[in-house]
């Protein structure tokens, strides 16, 4: 339909769909809004400025945030040979997601590649300067960082919303025939037991698969989550959820 959900109705069925865009939470780079040059990327719109703006020429990219996004694209603006930064507050990317080991791995394979990787926070846009002081040169700056599940104008008679909509393994929500997939779902983890939610594209796909069979079958046959790290051409894949006590094997 090209529009977003702002009313859920369980017992009429109905989902209340509205032009305007969802709200957002306030930007991680106070005074950047509007700047040429600096993107995020959570819309059509927004990947093909992205694009856009990549395809310019040589030029240097700073990306803020190491998650799946800035993984992704990091990768992507290397293919061409530009000049790559990646900016992240944790010292070893994705390790929430992948695990020490793993992300270890991954941040390796992002340094063969040529991208740089540097642990700090960003303290405002001029370039991009860091917190410890450094300032980066950029042309152009993805913001990857700052995302949460705009769901609260889900919440309805009977509809859990608690960080996204709260699901069971089979992404059903707390009433009957109404499922959630996406960034938005928080299901139990099937390794962990506790809810969680996985931003990334892969988890999408393979959770409206489990949706859809929930609706058409009541079960929820849960299967495990895989996600790419987005690093280099050919990046690691992973099965599962990690620990955040535990290194991945």
């Amino acid at each position: 339909m090209g529009e977003r959900a702002v009313r859920l109705d369980p017992a009429a069925r109905t989902v209340e769909p509205a032009g305007h865009r969802r709200r957002r939470r306030p930007g991680p780079l106070p005074g950047a809004e509007g700047l040429a040059g600096v993107h995020t990327l959570r819309t059509l719109d927004d990947a093909l400025a992205l694009r856009a703006g990549l395809l310019r020429g040589p030029q240097r990219v700073v990306v803020l945030g190491a998650g799946f996004i800035g993984a992704e694209v990091a990768s992507t603006a290397r293919g061409p040979g530009l000049d790559v930064t990646v900016v992240d507050p944790v010292e070893v990317p994705q390790e929430r997601a992948l695990g020490r080991e793993t992300g270890t791995v991954c941040a390796a394979l992002h340094a063969d590649h040529g991208v740089r990787l540097v642990h700090d926070r960003t303290a405002g846009f001029t370039g991009v300067r860091l917190a410890g002081g450094e300032v980066l040169p950029a042309d152009t700056v993805l913001v990857g960082v700052g995302v949460r599940p705009a769901a609260g104008r889900l919440a309805g008679p009977g509809v859990r919303v608690d960080d996204g909509v709260v699901c069971d393994a089979g992404c059903a929500a707390s009433v009957p025939r109404v499922v959630a997939v996406g960034d938005v779902a928080r299901r139990p983890d099937p390794f962990t037991g506790r809810p969680a939610r996985v931003e990334h594209w892969s988890t999408a796909m393979e959770q409206a698969g489990r949706a859809a069979r929930r609706l058409l079958t009541g079960s929820p046959r849960p299967r495990s989550s895989r996600g790419t790290s987005g690093a280099g051409p050919s990046p690691p894949s992973t099965a599962g959820r990690t620990h955040p006590s535990r290194c991945c094997r």
